[in-house]
């Protein structure tokens, strides 16, 4: 994943007071941008067809690990001895922990490749026929992101989504199993 990230702002330009570039004029042109873009594409495709489905699992592994160690710990409270409670506590909060380091670079790799594909905006161009070029190609390109496409993608508010379902997953389990 580290190395889309350097590709992404390779192929982004800096925009600010001064405009420069992490990378030689050579790769701004229109042929070499569209070229590399495009290989990258594949790339991250052939990726995330076994990544993504990794991703996926993991994601109903861990919510699954933490609701299961929230309501034993709020369920049995009373019946567990120490050790056992700060075992689950530890559990709960390092899965979340990890899950949620997980989600956030996912979020800041899907926002670096929309930033990328914004940033051909400002690129300068020789000719009117290469700005136009590279302004259809801009808009026909999908940003990347990392999980199954069109099923599960971590985005930038996954985060919060994934926090919302576990505390109401875990209330939800609270409420359900009380009646059994």
């Amino acid at each position: 994943m580290y190395f889309f990230f350097i590709i992404l702002t390779g192929l982004r330009e800096i925009t600010g007071k001064k405009s420069h570039y992490n990378t030689t004029q050579a790769l701004r042109e229109p042929e070499n941008l569209i070229h590399t873009f495009r290989c990258v594409q594949i790339l991250h495709k052939s990726c995330m067809r076994i990544f993504g489905s990794f991703v996926f699992i993991s994601q109903g592994f861990v919510s699954q690990a933490i609701l299961m160690s929230n309501y034993t710990l709020i369920r049995h409270w009373d019946k567990l001895d120490r050790v056992s409670s700060c075992m689950l506590i530890v559990i709960s909060l390092a899965f979340q922990a990890l899950w949620l380091t997980v989600l956030r670079c996912g979020g800041l790799f899907q926002m670096h490749s929309v930033r990328t594909l914004k940033s051909w905006k400002y690129l300068k161009f020789n000719s009117k026929s290469d700005a136009k070029y590279v302004s259809k190609f801009r808009k026909s390109c999908k940003p990347l992101r990392i999980g199954i496409e069109e099923f599960f993608t971590i985005r930038r508010l996954t985060i919060l989504k994934f926090m919302r379902g576990i505390v109401k997953g875990t209330f939800r389990a609270l409420l359900t199993l009380e009646n059994i």
